[in-house]
């Protein structure tokens, strides 16, 4: 630091002027101004970022679909995060279920505002695909400790899968009915995505294993599964419209 203080004195010498009048008066600078900055201002700031990046935009990013910014979020932090969560092999096996119902229900709605294009009805197959072998080897895991969990696991599996196909069945059903009764309209077919859950859903029949589980743990599946429903029924009942 001194050397280049020493050669820019050297390159920037004082003018004759300023030499003559610095030996008369005192030389006087360039005035200045000097700024304090406050450590709790910084740490308000780094807290509001913060607050920012691990609950607003995460939670704004739920409502994101295939070809949003935020959309990487949605899927490589926020779903990444959840299938933490799933400690049991059973909860993995719903979360991937549930991710697959997540792709299906994104795909329906650009569907709907006709911006479901080939390239995004392919991604949104891939992800699907991808799920469901997730699901079905969760599945075969559970079946290596819990023939009676793996069972119960794999009904519920094909039952969402039954599920999901008549949903885009009926979508592929009012989009003939809307275009005219042409097959495929650009933007709002599902035809792809129906065609690739019932082929999974196919598979799963053929590769079924056949075995009844235990009366108890259906019973109490069933009572959970109950539960959830009408917890579900509680919570749309001041937004849902009547019929």
């Amino acid at each position: 630091l001194r050397e280049r203080l020493v050669a820019y004195m050297e390159y920037h010498p004082l003018p004759q002027s300023a030499m003559q009048q610095s030996t008369k008066s005192e030389f006087v600078t360039e005035t200045y101004r000097r700024v304090e900055v406050k450590t709790s201002l910084i740490a308000s700031f780094v807290g509001s970022f913060a607050v920012l990046l691990l609950i607003i935009v995460p939670v704004a990013t739920e409502r994101a679909v295939p070809g949003d910014v935020l959309y990487p979020v949605k899927v490589n932090f926020n779903e990444e995060i959840r299938s933490t969560l799933a400690v049991s092999p059973y909860a993995k096996v719903e979360w991937e279920t549930k991710r697959l119902e997540r792709r299906i229900a994104e795909a329906r709605l650009l569907a709907s505002e006709g911006r479901l294009t080939e390239d995004v009805e392919a991604e949104v197959t891939e992800a699907v695909r991808a799920h469901s072998d997730a699901a079905q080897q969760g599945i075969a895991e559970i079946r290596e400790t819990d023939s009676d969990e793996a069972a119960i696991a794999e009904i519920a599996f094909e039952s969402a899968l039954a599920v999901q196909s008549e949903v885009l069945e009926g979508t592929l059903k009012k989009e003939v009915v809307a275009s005219g009764g042409a097959s495929t309209t650009p933007g709002h077919s599902v035809a792809g995505l129906a065609g690739a859950v019932e082929a999974t859903r196919r598979t799963l029949s053929e590769n079924k294993t056949v075995v009844q589980p235990s009366y108890e743990k259906l019973a109490a599946r069933i009572e959970l599964e109950t539960s959830r429903a009408y917890e579900l029924f509680e919570s749309v009942k001041p937004i849902a419209l009547e019929a």
